[in-house]
């Protein structure tokens, strides 16, 4: 009971709140897409980035999240695509973005403040590695799919190049880069960087979970219900089950590694799906279906999750 008074209740009660500042109009949607922009640019690379400068080396490249969250990811990945393929006779395309969104958690905008609140800041390590490596594995996956798929086969030189181009601009990454570099320097970083990077970068959870809130008004649970269904069951139970099995036999590995990582793995579809089947126009109210109704299962399935890996 405490845990869920002292970490969910309060989480998910601000993702509502966002939610109802749209849907009863005391936000519009220019107001909720300029507090999107501030946490995109400003608020959540600026935490990436002094969260990775004041990690040791040796702690990013540990094995551990590795070995466990894309053992699991990928598994899931290639089984949503499977699916789609030969079980709902999806595209190349279709299926692509079924497995991703069946493996990709809102690790950004869900997973980074969860682990902050639920954890303690120092836990929030997982979460950063997962923002960085999700795009440079499953996204750009899913959008060389999604190009050959759109071209018959002949667009992954184009798919390639596109891809590489808008992960050299991205500001999770590249904050998270930065703050790589930063951390293999023989010093810390400036007292004032740190003061600046700790006053903008607390306004990144509260921010984020507020617009994650207002960005699910208006999405509806279309497609089929059997394949969203079957797709959601993936992602909040499949996924962190994989990651539990892997870190209690495959790769046994402490509790107090293992927790946060399975609670990644337990979240709900990132609207980043919905995001790239509308850029495509592939598979657009499916994704959007599954986002929301993920979210709305892992009221239960995180709560319950947070309950059991809570510390205290």
């Amino acid at each position: 009971m405490r845990a869920i008074l002292d970490v969910a209740v309060p989480f998910f009660a601000l993702i509502f709140l966002g939610f109802a500042a749209l849907r009863w109009r005391i936000l519009d949607r220019a107001a909720v897409a300029g507090l999107n922009a501030f946490v995109y640019w400003f608020a959540l690379p600026v935490l990436l980035f002094a969260k990775v400068a004041g990690t040791p080396t040796r702690e990013l490249l540990a094995p551990d999240f590795f070995v466990a969250y894309y053992g699991a990811s990928f598994s899931v990945y290639a089984l949503g695509f499977l699916v789609g393929r030969l079980v709902f006779g999806a595209g190349v395309g279709q299926a692509a973005l079924m497995g991703l969104g069946a493996s990709f958690g809102n690790v950004g905008y869900m997973g980074i403040p969860l682990l902050i609140t639920g954890f303690g800041r120092d836990q929030a390590l997982p979460a950063v590695l997962a923002v960085t490596f999700d795009n440079l594995t499953t996204v750009f996956l899913t959008i060389v799919l999604l190009e050959v798929g759109a071209k018959g086969g002949g667009g992954g030189r184009a798919a390639f190049v596109g891809v590489a181009r808008g992960l050299a601009f991205n500001p999770l990454i590249l904050a998270v880069l930065l703050g790589a570099f930063a951390a293999a320097l023989p010093f810390g970083l400036p007292g004032t960087v740190e003061a600046f990077a700790g006053l903008l970068g607390a306004a990144a959870a509260p921010c984020a979970l507020f617009a994650l809130g207002a960005s699910l008004v208006g999405t509806r649970l279309g497609g089929a219900g059997r394949e969203l269904l079957s797709l959601a069951l993936m992602k909040l139970v499949l996924h962190p089950l994989l990651v539990a099995g892997i870190a209690s036999w495959l790769w046994p590995m402490p509790r107090a590694t293992s927790a946060p990582i399975l609670v990644l793995a337990a979240l709900p579809t990132a609207a980043t799906v919905f995001v790239v089947a509308g850029r495509y126009g592939v598979y657009a109210e499916g994704a959007s279906g599954l986002v929301l109704l993920t979210h709305v299962l892992s009221v239960v399935t995180l709560t319950a999750l947070l309950v059991w890996a809570a510390p205290g």
